[in-house]
């Protein structure tokens, strides 16, 4: 589509004081160097190319006539290419804004801080316009860039889009696109179809997009009394990484597999050590809000812990934030390019009344953008949960809900009256560290899916069933009664899911399913495409009906299951009737202007048929005109052709072009034929442009209308696309349990701390390792801690991994990897503290962090937890750190009597074990040294010394007993250290324990002479004795 002052492409780019197509700047020939010939003819050239021209006159004629539009943009380019490389480098920063007018060297993606653009501030070049002769489209890109200093400006002119400035220069080694100094600017462009790919590519960098449209059309421009003037545009999108809403199908999605959640998060810093939070989020693809308030640490540990199960593409929080809650932020987008924006927060009164306002405006007058009156059971139900939030609850719900009027998506607010809280009493607690700890969604190998739980139970088919299992394992069940109904579902679609014809069908659908619960949220923010729209209600409709020929209900003993298809099933009534009032080809196609044009049927919007009547008018008369054309030309089968989007062209063999009459505009040539326009045919042709362009606004009009119809379902389509994501995550976990040979736990009611499974597996290493070694969990009656020791490498961590993940399994349905009968009962969370490593980002030691984790575990842990510590206390000195590790297990087994695994290489704390022999045993993981020289095979508690010709096998089972030593040369060996180096090593550590034995024995001999004395002198104190007189 052509932009210019009368539709031409390059009248936008002129100065603003031309007019009828503009004229070159007075001064431009005065300000052009003389330096050599070759500039001077380039800018003789230039001035030809500014000159008034008419539509017709960049046409080819048969007589060589003036050059193409192309070449003369291509000549345009060289001579300010020439006159730039003149100018001073420092005057080469397009739209001046102090270089900070975008995302650019100076101004970070995402920040909000970019200094507003001033126009006094553009630079001064030489050879080019000076400062005041700015052109219609540049002066429109000041304006805009002074309304909107912190988005990258993506400018529809023609049949392309342009950046400009910083933007251009931020954006072009992104996009892969060349930039250049065009008059006072520099830019670089792209075609319009690849919009949404470029600016995708923007947002994924961080960057916050502003999509600047045409608001008026080229033809309807021509017709209007506003032809001379240029285009006028606005911003008619914003885009930023978490409401990026794009086309379902379309191939500008991001390649991450991040959502699009936006986080927005309050703290109110109480004391030095209690923190008083609160968040709310918007998942945009779906419409899913969920919101919490809770107190929090020093060191934001609970936020965190929120953070890292809900993934949030953007966070918002106070422009006073404190730098502890910096610090959390900053690592989650060094480590998943989370954009963070700071906005600043109403007080709670004032964020009530604008919630409150907002509710009344919309839903109590429609015409204000609402679409239902507020005397609806669904704005009823958003104003009594808005009703319920606490003051600190209501802030961040009103900031989010500002954030997303920026962007036209505050119709999401409606479905807050859908909100859940985050820590919900039926669901375990899972902290941050207990996510990575475990690999529940990465692998500690590069972060990515492979290698994770995650990985190996998403057998789902659909994009909408993965994020219903992910939901499901950040949140396993405490309710008893709904574990149990769900565990019943996939256990009976584990014994039917190869004999049901049902199951079959459904499973059939879900092969080629694309994103229903994305189709969905676009639908519900009016963003679908006629196709998407279609597609979704015939999947369903087409669903619905195959299932109603099968009674399914009768089929299906569990209760969910039975409730599921039931709401399949009815949505072909609710569905049905709406396929009926569109044209599914047209839709098909995307085309809006046939879609309500149903043959055989009345079109239910009357103004779509007047439309056509009004367009088929316009095109009639080019019918008749062809016939005139048949006959003057003695030729009645000659048809209009379509040549590169220009219809109705008069194509001519070259043999007759002298019969062409003088009037008539060449278009185009080829050496056989040459193409024409009449007289008639350009002056129709903009009656026609003016009759599409109407019809496809009535259509559009039109669309919206079923948009909104259809709408008005959204609790059915709802309910339907949430029973398919249950019904997709049930079968992939009964694929597996029957893959893998898995079994069902059974549930220990009114009892804690059980957890029997034998032959337990750690589900994702004994799919990845052939020779896994299984190993028996028993934790029953009282005794509920273990004490794990054993050499480096010998299968600790796999061990304390199993137990957790088992629980976890077990407590969202799954089969359990297991033989034989499991027992479980039911834990409210499961807590971690595991590996070693300093927190720069906060500025904590390892040791630090260490007991930050470990502090926030004891803080949290019931009697109903399973707590797992790994090698707590190695961070510091062995005297301080072998205390911590004591006093903490001792807290653990007397204090909180929770399950517990405690791993540690510390012997001395075995010394609990003697004191609570019921709570607690110790265990190590067994292993073999074997004599390479002599061929010996001894036991891993053997006392005699090590010889550096030993090689330690590990046996990967865990045995009763502490281990006698860690084997920690074994590792320097695998390792590869120099063997001269370990046997020095290995010298030194029998020196050391030498010693430390000597030590000991002295100190016990010493106890023991002691204990006697006391005892003695006791006795004799009893009988009346005196110590003095006593023989020697």
């Amino acid at each position: 589509m052509s932009d210019c002052d009368n539709s031409d492409p390059r009248t936008d780019n002129l100065p603003s004081t031309s007019h009828d197509g503009g004229t070159l700047p007075a001064n431009f020939a005065s300000v052009t160097p003389a330096a050599d010939a070759a500039t001077e003819a380039t800018v003789s050239l230039a001035i030809h190319q500014y000159q008034p021209f008419s539509p017709v006159d960049v046409l080819p004629s048969q007589g060589g006539g003036p050059e193409s539009a192309n070449r003369a943009a291509v000549r345009n380019k060289l001579l300010i290419h020439s006159l730039s490389r003149r100018a001073p480098a420092d005057d080469q920063d397009g739209i001046a804004s102090g270089r900070s007018d975008g995302p650019g060297e100076n101004c970070t993606p995402g920040s909000s801080s970019a200094k507003a653009l001033k126009i006094g501030d553009i630079p001064k070049l030489r050879g080019l316009p000076p400062k005041g002769q700015y052109t219609a489209l540049e002066l429109q890109i000041i304006r805009l860039k002074e309304k909107y200093p912190d988005c990258l400006l993506v400018v529809e002119v023609g049949y392309k889009y342009r950046l400009f400035g910083q933007d251009a220069r931020a954006a072009a080694p992104i996009l892969h696109l060349a930039q250049y100094l065009d008059r006072l600017m520099h830019t670089c462009s792209f075609p319009t179809h690849r919009f949404m790919v470029h600016v995708q590519k923007l947002v994924d960098h961080g960057f916050k997009v502003a999509h600047i449209r045409q608001t008026e059309t080229a033809a309807l421009k021509a017709a209007g009394d506003n032809r001379s003037a240029p285009f006028e545009r606005e911003v008619s999108d914003i885009y930023t990484k978490g409401t990026m809403v794009v086309d379902a199908d379309s191939s500008a999605k991001s390649k991450s597999t991040s959502s699009n959640l936006i986080m927005c998060v309050l703290e109110e810093i109480v004391s030095n050590t209690r923190v008083q939070c609160s968040f709310c989020s918007i998942q945009v693809t779906t419409g899913e809000w969920i919101y919490d308030t809770y107190d929090d640490d020093s060191v934001r540990s609970r936020t965190e812990t929120r953070i890292h199960h809900l993934e949030p593409a953007e966070i918002l929080f106070s422009t006073h934030v404190s730098s502890a809650l910096k610090a959390v932020l900053n690592e989650a987008t060094e480590r998943s390019g989370m954009r963070q924006e700071a906005l600043d927060f109403l007080a709670a009164s004032p964020a009530r009344d604008y919630v409150r306002h907002y509710v009344e405006l919309r839903l109590e007058h429609p015409s204000a953008g609402g679409e239902q009156p507020s005397t609806t059971p669904a704005s009823v139900e958003l104003q009594k949960r808005l009703d319920s939030l606490s003051d600190r609850a209501v802030i961040p719900v009103c900031s989010l809900l500002k954030y997303l009027q920026q962007f036209k998506l505050d119709r999401l607010f409606s479905l807050f009256q859908f909100a859940k809280p985050f820590a919900g009493r039926g669901y375990m607690l899972l902290t941050a560290d207990t996510l990575n700890n475990l690999e529940l969604f990465r692998s500690a190998d590069g972060g990515q899916e492979y290698g994770s739980l995650f990985w190996l139970l998403c057998r789902c088919r659909t994009a909408f069933g993965r994020r219903l299992l992910r939901r499901y394992l950040s949140q396993p069940l405490l309710e008893l009664t709904s574990l149990r109904q769900r565990q019943d579902m996939i256990k009976e679609l584990s014994l039917k899911n190869k004999s049901s014809v049902i199951l079959d069908i459904v499973c059939a659908q879900f092969q080629h399913m694309p994103d229903l619960e994305q189709f969905l949220h676009r639908l519900y923010v009016h963003r679908s495409r006629p196709s998407e729209v279609i597609r979704m209600l015939q999947i369903l409709t087409s669903l619905s009906n195959q299932l109603q020929s099968y009674q399914p209900t009768d089929e299906f003993d569990s209760p969910v299951l039975r409730d599921i298809f039931t709401k399949l099933i009815d949505a072909a009534s609710e569905l049905g009737p709406l396929l009926s009032k569109v044209n599914v080809a047209a839709c098909e196609q995307n085309d809006k202007l046939n879609m309500f044009m149903t043959p055989g049927v009345a079109t239910w919007f009357h103004e779509v048929a007047e439309g056509h009547n009004s367009l088929d008018q316009a095109r009639s008369a080019f019918k008749k005109h062809l016939e005139e054309i048949r006959l003057l030309l003695k030729n009645p089968s000659l048809e209009y052709r379509v040549v590169s989007g220009i219809r109705y062209l008069i194509e001519i063999p070259a043999s007759q072009v002298k019969k062409v009459p003088a009037d008539w505009v060449r278009i185009s040539a080829t050496k056989t034929a040459h193409r024409f326009h009449t007289p008639f045919i350009i002056r129709h042709l903009k009656k026609e442009d003016c009759a599409v362009e109407r019809l496809a606004a009535i259509c559009e009009n039109a669309f919206q209308m079923f948009l909104s119809e259809v709408s008005c379902k959204y609790g059915v389509l709802r309910h339907t696309v949430s029973s398919l994501a249950q019904l997709d995550v049930c079968l992939g976990l009964a694929r597996v349990g029957v893959t893998e040979q898995w079994v069902f736990p059974e549930f220990v009611e009114n009892k804690v701390g059980i957890i029997v499974a034998p032959n337990a597996r750690h589900p994702v290493l004994s799919q990845l390792m052939p020779n896994y070694v299984p190993n028996d969990i028993q934790f029953e009656g009282s005794q509920k801690a273990l004490l794990l020791t054993g050499p480096n490498m010998g299968g600790k961590s796999s061990y304390i991994r199993t137990v957790a993940l088992m629980v976890i399994l077990a407590q969202i349905g799954c089969p359990v990897p297991a033989d034989g009968k499991a027992q479980f009962s039911l834990f409210d969370a499961v807590l971690t503290r595991m590996g070693a490593s300093d927190d720069s980002m906060r500025g904590r030691s390892t040791f630090r962090r260490e007991l930050d984790e470990a502090s926030d575990v004891l803080h949290r842990a019931t009697d109903r937890s399973l707590v797992i510590l790994d090698e707590l206390g190695r961070g510091t000195a062995t005297f301080d750190g072998t205390a911590i590790a004591y006093v903490t297990l001792q807290w653990l087994v007397e204090q909180i009597r929770c399950v517990t695994l405690f791993v540690t290489h510390y012997p001395i704390l075995d010394e609990l074990t003697r004191l609570h022999p019921d709570r607690l045993i110790s265990a190590h993981m067994a292993c073999m040294e074997a004599d390479e020289a002599n061929q010996s095979v001894r036991g891993s508690n053997s006392a005699s010394e090590s010889t550096a010709s030993y090689r330690v096998i590990f046996l990967y089972k865990l045995k009763p007993g502490l281990a006698s030593r860690s084997y920690g040369l074994n590792v320097a060996r695998l390792a590869g250290l120099p063997m001269e180096l370990i046997e020095n090593a290995r010298m030194h550590s029998m020196a050391f324990e030498k010693r430390l034995l000597a030590a000991r024995e002295q100190t016990e001999t010493r106890f023991a002479l002691f204990a006697e004395t006391w005892r003695c002198q006791k006795m004799q104190l009893l009988h009346g004795v005196s110590m003095t007189n006593a023989v020697p």
